[in-house]
């Protein structure tokens, strides 16, 4: 799966320490960062940034040793709504449950990007869902309502070792 795209009217080579709204952003889907996540950029051959979370491997262990991460200012995205998240989601394997699942995340208004299914065991399943929320809040607030599902085990985001 690539990094998703966010252009912002790209326009000239990146300054060092300067993001504007010119700056061609990539939201690395290795961690799924949203707006007011702890974050960090990383500067790509000069011409834009990753964003991952603050707590991602690839932040703290660049590709290139040359690369080094700087906190990220989230004032920059004034523009963009939503963000795709990543969750994981351990639910019981019985009829009707994973519609369960998918109403609970439609109830609160939210945008299912992709859902992929695996069976772990016979008694439950785990199933990854990118969906596209605004920030932080409305992510943590889904966790919240997903983990109050009768039919869910747990539900957690979604963070690539």
């Amino acid at each position: 799966m690539k990094n998703w795209l966010v252009k912002i009217f790209f326009r000239k080579k990146v300054p060092e320490d300067e993001l504007d709204e010119s700056t061609v952003l990539y939201f690395a889907d290795c961690c799924f960062p949203v707006k007011n996540d702890q974050a960090v950029k990383l500067l790509n051959n000069g011409m834009s940034y990753s964003v991952h979370r603050s707590i991602c491997l690839k932040s703290s262990n660049p590709s290139d040793p040359q690369q080094k991460s700087t906190n990220f200012n989230w004032d920059v995205c004034k523009k963009i709504k939503l963000y795709k998240s990543k969750i994981a989601v351990l639910i019981e394997n019985e009829i009707g449950n994973l519609k369960t699942v998918i109403d609970c995340i439609v109830c609160m208004r939210i945008n299912i990007f992709s859902i992929n299914t695996a069976n772990i065991f016979e008694d439950f399943f785990e199933c990854t869902i990118v969906v596209e929320i605004e920030d932080l809040v409305v992510l943590n607030r889904l966790l919240d309502e997903l983990g109050e599902l009768q039919a869910v085990y747990s539900a957690v985001r979604y963070l690539e070792s």
